[in-house]
Formats: structure tokens, C-alpha cells, sequence
């Protein structure tokens, strides 16, 4: 609200440490429509994207979360429930396995169905049509996420994110709470289409010219200052030979 943008978690964050400190915290409203046309704006709760990531008290990954106090439209993405909310059983056309993992993935605080690449152009989000419910300005308590009288899910409305900092921290929860089902999650990356996670990572010994497009990760140290940016040089060796990140005061 003090910035007047729609951020998605990682903006927040980023928004947050960018300031002179002493930094403020953040007040956040609901981005949907249609709860932009309420009287009261539903405010939302943004846990822990005031907490540095090298700060080893965190417990869990900066996410968003439903203002319990706050009544939203009937129509809200925060008030719809997921198709398979109640759900236990298998789905139609879905394997064991498969069932095993989204229960799993009920644990996660979020999660990103679309990774989009800073190299590929962001596709504007287009909501599928709804029923219209009748005429309502306000939204009534029964009408939270899961309550009577809600019409349709949020099926089609998968969590896109062009953010690396909320895309690794997706990929650890996942692999952190799922374990021995981590292999069967899966990613739309834009611009490649559906692939497994755990792919997506890659320890920076294997990268080559050609292998462009993958998360790349190792240790290092910074080496020296390249005016107000910085040198990175990983432990680890590509093709027998020492291995760099220059990284610039623009970046």
C-alpha cells in the first residue's frame, strides 16, 4: 500500500531491503478486482519477506496468507477452493504417485505452477469466465475460502512467477517437505513446457557453453570489487577450469 504496486513476495522482499534503514514494514491489500470495488480492501499478511536470507531463524519462505479478519468477494481467488480441497481420493486419470504428491504438497505455504525466465516475455494472466453469482457489492463471512455458497475453483488459476529468489525458495520447501516424492513434482518453465523440479537445478560443475537455461548453484568466495559490483568465484571447476560470476553495480 505505501508503494502503491502489485508485488508479487520476492518484489516485497526486495522492495523492503532497498530502503534507508531504518526500514518499515509493509502493509498489503488484496490484488483481486474484485475485491478492489469493497468498501474495506481486504488486507493480506506477508510472512516473513522483512527477514534477510541469510538470517538462520527463519522458518519458513516468505508467502503471502489470508487476513483472517478480512472478508473477501465472493468471487476472490482467496475465496474459491481448490478442486481437490476435500479431496482425498485419487482424481480422474491420476496415478498413486501422483495422489501421494498433492496431498503432499498441501504442506507447502506456496507454491509456483509457472516459472517464467527473465529471457522469456511475461504472458499477461487471462481469468477464466465465471458464473455471474447475482448482484453483490460486499462480500459476506460465509463466503471465505472453503464456505458456503461459493461457486466454481481456482483450477485454472495456477501461480506464476518470474521471481528466482521465490522459485528457489519453492524448491526447497518442496524437496524439504515432500522427500521421497520430490522427484514426481513437476514445473511449467515458459518457453520449454513441463519438467520435473528437481531438473530445473543444476550443481554449477556441470554447466557448458550449451547448456544455458538451468538454475545453476555452488560455493564460492568473492574475490575482488569490480567498482560497485562484485567478482564471484565458485569452489567448484567447469571442465577443469576455474569458474567466475561477475556480477555489476547495475545488477
Amino acid at each position: 500500500m505505501e508503494l502503491g504496486e502489485e508485488l508479487n513476495i520476492g518484489g516485497a522482499h526486495q522492495a523492503y531491503f532497498n530502503q534507508t534503514p531504518p526500514r518499515i514494514r509493509f502493509q498489503f491489500q488484496c490484488s483481486s478486482p474484485e475485491c478492489r470495488t469493497l468498501q474495506v480492501v481486504p488486507k493480506i499478511t506477508a510472512v516473513n519477506y522483512y527477514i534477510h536470507p541469510t538470517d538462520k531463524t527463519r522458518v519458513k519462505s516468505p508467502h503471502y496468507k489470508d487476513n483472517e479478519h478480512y472478508a473477501h468477494h465472493a468471487e476472490c481467488e482467496w475465496v474459491l477452493p481448490d478442486e481437490d480441497e476435500s479431496s482425498d481420493a485419487s482424481l480422474p486419470g491420476e496415478t498413486e504417485q501422483q495422489t501421494r504428491t498433492r496431498l503432499a504438497k498441501r504442506q507447502l505455504t506456496s507454491v509456483i505452477d509457472i516459472f517464467v525466465p527473465p529471457t522469456q516475455p511475461e504472458q499477461p494472466v487471462v481469468r477464466p469466465p465465471r458464473a455471474v453469482l447475482g448482484d453483490e457489492d460486499e462480500a459476506g463471512a460465509n463466503r471465505r475460502r472453503g464456505g458456503a455458497g461459493t461457486e466454481g475453483t481456482r483450477t485454472d488459476r495456477k501461480h506464476r512467477s518470474g521471481d528466482l529468489r521465490e522459485l528457489v525458495d519453492y524448491y526447497h520447501d518442496t524437496r524439504e517437505a515432500l522427500k521421497e516424492l520430490f522427484p514426481e513434482v513437476t514445473i511449467n518453465v515458459t518457453g520449454r513446457g513441463e519438467i520435473p523440479l528437481r531438473s530445473y537445478f543444476k550443481k554449477v560443475a556441470w554447466a557448458r557453453p550449451d547448456t544455458a537455461g538451468y538454475v545453476y548453484s555452488g560455493g564460492g568466495r568473492i574475490e575482488r570489487r569490480e567498482g560497485a559490483g562484485f567478482v564471484f568465484r565458485f569452489f567448484d571447476k567447469v571442465a577443469d577450469k576455474d569458474a567466475f560470476l561477475q556480477v555489476s553495480d547495475e545488477a
